[in-house]
């Protein structure tokens, strides 16, 4: 498997069709995967591109083609092999969001319990996920979490007249396997690694998704479309794959 770093521009529509297409062609060669997808919407009789379209949006949570199109630019983006992106245009002032990501109260709110101090080199733990201490810490722009294991999560936000627009970037160390308890908790999909050591896992991608979803709601008050967390593991899955496979 080829460990060239993941495309930059993440999910879009044409990746999307080609694995519409891709489906459609494993269908029509009798693979039980691609058969499995087609048949929750269309058991019996012969489908063309639209229907593998929709079929394909709904396997992943969506009520349609269109729906799972717009949701696109709300995915995660691979910047390189270790760095994956995910952006939200927040509908809440700057002194909210930032309060949200560099207090142990606003990150108790919408991640996991959290105990730190907001200053530069204090110790931070989140309870249940990692502990480290915070690398950087900007006021109003930028706090850059660094765990005790290697990596880094960063929150940049930049004010956009009474909106926010929130960054985050979570950066694996090099080495860095997917951890044995995952697998176990989660199943095989949740902790597939297919570009290797130190890439993100479905898991991981889909649980960073849903927390930044979670933090919207909290600072905007506000019920953004969701998708279940197995939902996204099963989308994110896909667009790894693909990715590397692409890359070979």
């Amino acid at each position: 498997m080829s460990k060239n770093p993941l495309p930059t521009q993440g999910a879009n529509d044409e990746f999307l069709r080609k694995e519409a297409k891709r489906v459609l062609k494993a269908y029509k060669q009798k693979d039980p995967d691609a058969a499995r997808v087609v048949h929750s919407c269309f058991p019996d009789g012969d489908v063309g591109l639209q229907q593998v379209q929709l079929a394909l949006a709904r396997s992943y949570g969506f009520d349609s083609w269109r729906q799972l199109l717009a949701a696109l630019p709300r995915l995660a983006r691979f910047i390189d092999a270790h760095t994956l992106q995910i952006s939200r245009e927040l509908e809440s002032p700057l002194s909210v969001v930032w309060s949200a990501v560099s207090t142990s109260r606003g990150i108790s709110q919408w991640f996991t319990k959290t105990e730190m101090r907001s200053e530069a080199g204090a110790r931070f733990v989140f309870e249940g996920a990692y502990a480290g201490h915070i690398a950087r810490f900007e006021p109003m722009r930028q706090i850059v979490f660094a765990a005790d294991d290697g990596g880094t999560t960063e929150f940049e936000l930049t004010d956009c007249n009474f909106k926010t627009t929130l960054l985050l970037r979570d950066v694996l160390r090099p080495d860095f396997a997917c951890p044995i308890h995952v697998l176990e908790r989660e199943g095989p999909i949740s902790a597939h690694q297919p570009g290797g050591p130190g890439t993100h896992w479905a898991g991981i991608v889909a649980g960073w998704h849903s927390a930044m979803d979670a933090l919207e709601c909290y600072v905007s008050k506000c019920n953004p479309y969701d998708l279940e967390h197995q939902e996204l593991v099963k989308l994110y899955d896909t667009m790894i794959t693909h990715y590397y496979e692409e890359g070979v």
